[in-house]
């Protein structure tokens, strides 16, 4: 990323995850990590539900738009796809970088329009996280790619508590769309506790009520912006370390999850990456679109912790001999 940003250009941070699954908080948290580490100020934050285009071009006139990495780079999910169609809508001449993601496309008549969306931008860069999605996008689109792994891997475990594990084998394991039917079948085979860390607990309802009034804090802010820039700007050096606060806080929520046994079984991209931080062993399986799968032979394939299965029941039987 650094020959991208140069130290001391700010920056707007675009696509906040305002929702419940923390392996986007971890990215959102160790983007803020890389970019202090590269002098990089921020100076504009938002979600898909504060963005608007006047917001930020009074902080920011000019200078590069970063739109939060993931796996939501495609079809899949409206909310995002449908604020970076806006971000390249609005603006078409700046430097837009697309942080590292994985490309998804449930249709494949929606890819050539999209490539033409991105060949109408004047200074587009796309970072893919895997090697699926760099020989896709390198295929598809005209724009400049290149391949950086996934931000969460950025985060330092001195940032986070580990707690001692309650069980000998958990399952962290998907029930949403990325969910591979045969996964889903095969959860009644097995005898060790799993969940999936999007049903909301008790300690959720607990956060509620503050991260509802920081957001409308940040909402107020954007609506200041039209009439009062100067000020507008030097509060939202109090809203931007709120998001990074609320980020961490589910980032946290996440790895709590990780820990919950000696042994982690997961088919969650991050469930894989912040159960690195631990350094217990993990059996992981892919998702519905193979991005775990292309993501284990990038990058992790080298950690002799983690382990790979094809199905749950190979993973019921490897996490068994790992203990």
């Amino acid at each position: 990323m650094r020959p991208l940003l140069p130290p001391g250009t700010p920056c707007a941070l675009t696509c906040f995850p305002n929702h419940w699954n923390p392996g986007d908080s971890a990215i959102w948290y160790g983007t803020r990590k890389i970019l202090a580490e590269l002098q990089i100020p921020v100076r504009y934050v938002c979600n898909f539900q504060s963005y608007r285009r006047e917001d930020l071009k009074a902080a920011l006139p000019e200078g590069p738009i970063l739109i939060h990495g993931g796996g939501n780079f495609g079809d899949v999910y409206p909310d995002e796809t449908g604020l970076r169609r806006r971000i390249f809508e609005d603006f078409p001449n700046r430097p837009i970088l697309q942080l590292p993601q994985s490309i998804w496309f449930q249709s494949p008549d929606h890819i050539l329009p999209f490539a033409r969306t991105i060949g109408r931008l004047k200074r587009f860069t796309l970072l893919t996280r895997d090697a699926a999605s760099e020989t896709f996008a390198r295929r598809h689109f005209d724009c400049p790619v290149a391949l950086c792994p996934d931000l969460a891997l950025a985060l330092d475990p001195a940032d986070f508590r580990f707690h001692s594990p309650e069980t000998d084998i958990f399952g962290l394991l998907r029930l949403d769309r990325e969910a591979p039917i045969s996964a889903l079948q095969s959860l009644s085979t097995i005898a060790f506790p799993h969940q999936d860390w999007l049903i909301p607990g008790a300690e959720v309802d607990r956060w509620k009520p503050s991260i509802r009034a920081f957001l409308q804090f940040d909402e107020w802010i954007g609506q200041l912006y039209r009439k009062h820039a100067l000020t507008a700007r030097i509060l939202c050096r109090w809203s931007t370390p709120g998001y990074e606060r609320l980020a961490r806080l589910r980032t946290q929520r996440g790895i709590d999850f990780t820990c919950r046994g000696r042994v982690l079984v997961t088919n969650r991209l991050h469930g894989h990456l912040l159960g690195l931080l631990s350094g217990r062993p993990q059996v992981i399986l892919d998702s519905v679109n193979g991005k775990i799968r292309s993501y284990y032979d990038t990058w992790t394939h080298v950690q002799p912790q983690v382990h790979w299965a094809e199905n749950l029941p190979e993973a019921r039987d490897l996490a068994a001999t790992l203990l």
